[in-house]
């Protein structure tokens, strides 16, 4: 006879149920659950600007009818009542700009004495910002994008880090505003001065 007998796994918090008659070290055949992961680009390739679809949709809309334009923004505006969608814009003087919507923040990437990025103390003047602000709707989404004349080192730190930092905001939202993130990479239209 074979009585399951709880089993703790040590590289995760859940419980497996593992037959009793199955011998120490062996694995049971358990099916892979997959997790798909909910930010966008992965790290490491970061979006360029838009796709060849996007381009060749965008000149479909442009030749057709203006319903299906109609259409977007209507869609756009009802995405817009229920998330805030914040913009980080890095330009060439390692200054970030952070817009909200309805206020606009900077803040500097400072450099250490290597000229890398001190992502870490970035982080936490961001999240003193998120603070700062009053409460965003359910739902942000952090839009990243940077100036070509951003120094690679602050480019790639802030990139790198973005995951972190997002979770470093989810954390301080105490379960109240959910944050995700776009890599929207390299900006092509320049701030309004």
């Amino acid at each position: 006879t074979t009585s399951a007998r709880p089993r703790r796994n040590s590289s995760a918090s859940f419980w497996l149920t593992v037959p009793s008659a199955m011998s120490p070290g062996s694995v049971p055949n358990i099916p892979k659950i997959s997790c798909p992961t909910r930010r966008f680009p992965p790290i490491g390739a970061p979006a360029t600007g838009p796709t060849a679809a996007a381009q060749t949709r965008l000149k479909q809309l442009a030749a057709g009818s203006p319903e299906p334009i109609l259409q977007h923004l209507l869609t756009y505006d009802e995405i817009r009542k229920r998330c805030d969608v914040w913009e980080l814009f890095l330009d060439g003087q390692n200054i970030a700009h952070l817009d909200t919507g309805e206020r606009q923040r900077e803040l500097r990437v400072n450099l250490n004495d290597d000229q890398d990025a001190e992502i870490e103390r970035f982080s936490v003047e961001l999240e003193g910002i998120y603070r700062s602000l009053p409460q965003p709707k359910h739902l942000v989404i952090l839009m990243l994008s940077y100036d070509r004349d951003t120094r690679i080192s602050v480019r790639n730190g802030v990139v790198k880090t973005l995951p972190q930092m997002v979770d470093r905001l989810n954390a301080a939202s105490s379960g109240l505003t959910r944050f995700e993130y776009a890599d929207m990479g390299l900006r092509r239209v320049a701030l309004p001065e």
